[in-house]
């Protein structure tokens, strides 16, 4: 006897690739607008600069981090620097040191 609720119900043969489809759109979607957001600017005190052009910076929230200087001049010690946080998907953030900040 055929079940009278067959023909209503969804097959699974078309369930599961449309939710995975949906699944995979979202995170595409999620992709793509972390990729794309702009970089948050912190301001600090350089600390040492490194070979390589590397700057130790001790940021204002307490943070110590490692920034690559994007100047051709290396700032010097206790300058107080802008910094760009750069964020993406699959690695840590990125720490470029931008420019001097304004004197206060």
């Amino acid at each position: 006897m055929k079940d009278k609720f067959a023909d209503l119900e969804e097959p699974r043969k078309r369930t599961l690739p449309t939710a995975i489809a949906v699944l995979v759109a979202i995170t595409a979607l999620f992709a793509y607008r972390l990729s794309h957001t702009k970089p948050i600017e912190l301001s600090g005190l350089v600390e040492s600069v490194a070979a390589g052009h590397v700057a130790r910076v001790h940021l204002d929230n307490g943070l110590t981090i490692n920034a690559k200087v994007s100047s051709s001049r290396d700032p010097s010690s206790g300058q107080r620097v802008t910094v760009l946080e750069t964020v993406s998907l699959l690695s840590t953030p990125a720490y470029v040191v931008q420019e001097e900040a304004p004197s206060q």
